[in-house]
């Protein structure tokens, strides 16, 4: 009751004041408040403009200016113009590392380690997700994972396969390291020897499917099927390093969607299975005429005929010459380009400015 009564006489006091009386009364907390919104407005601004301050004076620190690569969705590295970088978190820009020497932007395809070089000039891998180091700078060279492993060059000269935990899986002797990017496809690292330049296989626990004799290896198909050369010719090996087709043939191509073989030796296509069995026994990419002039007119157009039985036939964009009545290889085809220079003899061109040129008749042998 006697809280009732008091509210009813400070509402009948305010309802006596006049407008003077009101600003007079409530003046001070309204100075108060506008001055203290003030402040806080200024004390923002000013934080501002020193942020922006010491951004400015921490480039100027760093290095005068940077360039900024994005690493992944999470990182940045800013490239200063004294050599060094860093590495900052890529939407807030949080300094994440230490200066460093290099760190590559560019790590392979879905992978969440990158190389870096450490101010004294050693290579480790960080995190693309964290920017934290995963393997410490301990190497004189590094190259990115495949398939689980990443070569290196350790601080005493050895190379060998590390796994992502910095963890030497195996050691490798006498290797190129330089020019050749050391990785595994499908199970298998293509290796060249730094002595011979020739050409091996490794798996990836370090055991050699085949030696380091051969010219070129190309990358394993998905089932681990290789295709090797010794220079000349060209053979097929599965993954264990066993062989499917000799080295013996002018090109061998596998068909992974068919499971099968296409062999060229001697001017002659066959489509065979894995295990050699012949699917077609000739197979050819283009037949065309052979024409040759009958009659030259300088002045007109000259009388030309073709050929009733020899055609032109192409393999793998190399040219050869058949009977077309009994399909009988006349040419292999093995040059470049055929002419018929009169309806008994033929010239075959090994370059197309005809500068290594052979003369055969029409049975396929070779005139002087």
């Amino acid at each position: 009751m006697i809280k009732q009564s008091f509210e009813d006489m400070k509402l009948k006091e305010l309802k006596d004041m006049t407008l003077t009386q009101i600003w007079d009364k409530f003046k001070k907390p309204f100075n108060f408040a506008w001055k203290a919104g003030i402040i806080v407005i200024a004390v923002g601004i000013t934080c501002g403009l020193f942020s922006e301050l010491m951004g400015w004076l921490w480039c100027y620190v760093e290095g005068d200016s940077y360039d900024t690569e994005y690493v992944s969705d999470k990182i940045q590295v800013r490239y200063y113009t004294d050599g060094t970088c860093r590495i900052y978190t890529r939407w807030d820009n949080k300094k994440l590392s230490k200066k460093l020497r290099y760190v590559d932007p560019y790590p392979l395809a879905g992978d969440t380690l990158t190389t870096y070089q450490s101010l004294d000039g050693k290579w480790g891998y960080l995190s693309t997700m964290s920017g934290k180091i995963v393997i410490p700078a301990a190497y004189a060279e590094v190259w990115d994972f495949s398939e689980g492993l990443a070569a290196v060059v350790d601080a005493t000269g050895k190379s060998g396969y590390i796994d992502r935990t910095g963890e030497m899986v195996f050691y490798v002797e006498d290797i190129c390291v330089y020019g050749t990017d050391n990785s595994f496809c499908n199970g298998l690292c293509i290796l060249k020897s730094a002595t011979s330049g020739l050409k091996g296989a490794i798996n990836k626990t370090g055991d050699w499917i085949l030696p380091m004799k051969y010219h070129q290896i190309f990358s394993p198909y998905s089932n681990g099927f290789i295709k090797v050369s010794d220079g000349e010719h060209w053979g097929l090996f599965d993954s264990t390093g066993k062989e499917l087709f000799p080295i013996a043939y002018d090109d061998i191509y596998y068909d992974e969607g068919y499971d099968r073989v296409f062999i060229n030796r001697n001017g002659v296509k066959q489509l065979v299975s894995v295990t050699g069995e012949v699917i077609e026994a000739f197979i050819v990419d283009r037949i065309s005429p052979l024409n040759y002039i009958v009659e030259y007119n300088p002045d007109s157009t000259n009388v030309v005929a073709t050929h009733p039985y020899l055609v032109e036939y192409e393999i793998d964009s190399e040219r050869g010459v058949l009977d077309s009545r009994t399909s009988k290889v006349i040419i292999p085809a093995e040059y470049d380009t055929i002419e018929m220079i009169s309806r008994t003899s033929i010239k075959a061109s090994l370059d197309i400015e005809h500068v290594e040129s052979v003369i055969f008749d029409v049975q396929g042998h070779k005139l002087p």
